[in-house]
């Protein structure tokens, strides 16, 4: 895979390089070379593991084996992307930021339009906009709000963003890492290590939560396929889902036919409205109030559940599970422990 800085270096010393892309065959197709074989160009990438500090990048050629005539032209290759990344660098502050791209080193942006941040340390952003992207958030940088489909890629070091709109992106959240609030379809792909959302409106979606994660809030189809590590989320609305939680995790109140699939290790459900199901909840789970044909398929190791009305139902509970009121045709059938056990290893 091509990483940033990519360029290619043509048999006449010329350097290409384009700030939209790291992909070397898109450079190919953009500047119309001919990759017939014949050593004409050289791909290069120029890369640094801090790369708000210049001197630190090394090129390296990406081709299975490097022509002579390339030798000639390394030294001015190098001093040339050297160049580049110099003049991309923004510390300080700055009122916007339009199209190109960008490594933000302690510094202060009032907008983004469709730019691409390769790289933020300690620098904040008030406003990215048009689709604008952020490869890698570092060291407590900020963004305090992301519209018209922008994306952050990784956010590390506690940073955070503050706003989610129209679509915009988050990909994985590590080390602390915070978004304050997501609507209109935003969506976290991965939260690890204590990763906190505090509201997701209209569809929002996060797929795995690890680490002490913390939803407080869902709304309008929200989603979390993956909760472990204590993780919580404090309400669920309109068709809300849960697949997994696992390690202490908690729902507060699920509403709209919200559904949780599993749930382990003393997770617990304080109160399911409209036809929300349980599939299986182990070791302590508990659910308090279950309203409006709710279902639990199985509750296992001192499991219990306070209230079931409008035809809910318990099919298996074991291990000094028990319900303390069930209203409205709700039923618990108990079939033998035995059978139900073989019937399920088969």
């Amino acid at each position: 895979m091509c990483k940033f800085l990519s360029a290619i270096v043509k048999r006449d010393g010329e350097v290409l390089y384009r700030p939209e892309t790291d992909s070397h065959e898109n450079l190919v197709d953009y500047f119309g070379l001919s990759d017939s074989g014949v050593d004409n160009f050289v791909r290069v990438e120029f890369t640094s593991d801090t790369p708000d500090k210049p001197d630190t990048y090394k090129l390296r050629v990406d081709e299975t084996k490097t022509p002579a005539w390339f030798e000639e032209y390394r030294e001015k290759s190098i001093s040339y992307l050297r160049d580049k990344i110099k003049s991309i660098i923004v510390t300080g502050e700055r009122k916007i930021l339009m199209g190109g791209c960008w490594i933000l080193s302690e510094a202060k942006v009032g907008r983004l339009l469709a730019t691409r941040v390769i790289w933020m340390k300690n620098s904040q952003v008030n406003e990215m906009r048009e689709n604008s992207r952020v490869n890698v958030m570092w060291e407590n940088s900020q963004v305090n709000a992301m519209r018209e489909n922008s994306q952050v890629n990784a956010m590390r070091g506690n940073s955070r963003v503050n706003v989610m709109w129209e679509n915009s992106r988050v990909n994985v959240m590590w080390e602390n890492s915070q978004v304050n609030e997501m609507r209109e379809n935003s969506r976290v792909n991965v939260m690890w290590e204590n990763s906190q959302v505090n509201v997701m409106w209209e569809n929002s979606q996060v797929n795995a939560m690890r680490g002490n994660s913390q939803v407080n809030e869902m709304r309008g189809n929200s989603q979390v396929n993956e909760m472990w590590k204590n993780s919580q989320v404090n309400e669920m609305r309109e068709n809300s889902r849960v697949n997994v939680m696992r390690e202490n995790s908690q729902v507060n109140a699920m509403r709209g036919n919200s559904q949780v699939n599993v749930m382990w290790e003393n997770s617990q459900v304080n109160e399911m409205w409209k036809n929300s199901q349980v599939n299986e909840m182990r070791e302590n789970s508990r659910v308090n109030v279950m309203r409006e044909n709710s279902q639990v398929n199985v509750m296992w190791e001192n499991s219990w559940v306070n209230v079931m009305r409008g035809n809910s139902q318990v099919n298996v509970m074991w291990e000094n599970s028990w319900v303390n009121v069930m209203l409205e045709n709700s039923k618990s059938p108990n079939p033998p422990k035995q059978d139900f056990r073989e019937k399920a290893s088969q």
